[in-house]
């Protein structure tokens, strides 16, 4: 296949929704926290950000989970940690957007797990004030910190 040649390990899929889904639920957990604390994606594996990881897998998956798609936070974590890693000196789009004062892409992740929350009846705290922040960025000036009050 010409796209095999073009692409390193491609294959076919039958249900794309699950990896989309699951692309989704990894950029919730990555983006964010990047783009407030503006640090490279492999920073997000310091004890610090344990806890705000951990909360917002635990909300994805309730949100996953009533969107009948098969996750766990067992696997979530340990497939966000495996991005983490293998992307470690890499910043986030949404870290490069907050950084240069572009639009984000917050309404089309966060936002997105914020109308399936609200479509479930589901509380996602965390999921929330990450989004929030995000909206924020642009009433900030050069200097200022978003990161004050996250956690």
């Amino acid at each position: 296949m010409p796209l095999n040649k073009a692409l390193n390990e491609t294959h076919w899929v039958d249900n794309i929704n699950e990896k989309l889904w699951l692309k989704l639920l990894i950029n919730v957990a990555i983006n964010p926290l990047t783009a407030i604390y503006q640090v490279k994606n492999g920073q997000l594996l310091a004890p610090e950000f344990a806890t705000l990881i951990n909360r917002i897998i635990k909300e994805s998956v309730l949100i996953s989970k009533a969107e009948k798609m098969p996750f766990s936070e067992e696997e979530l974590l340990a497939t966000v940690t495996q991005v983490i890693s293998k992307t470690a000196e890499n910043y986030s789009s949404m870290n490069r957007d907050i950084h240069f004062k572009r639009k984000t892409e917050n309404e089309y992740i966060s936002g997105y797990l914020l109308a399936k929350a609200a479509k479930h009846a589901i509380n996602v705290p965390t999921i929330a004030k990450l989004h929030q922040k995000i909206d924020q960025y642009s009433l900030y000036k050069e200097g200022e910190s978003l990161s004050n009050s996250i956690k």
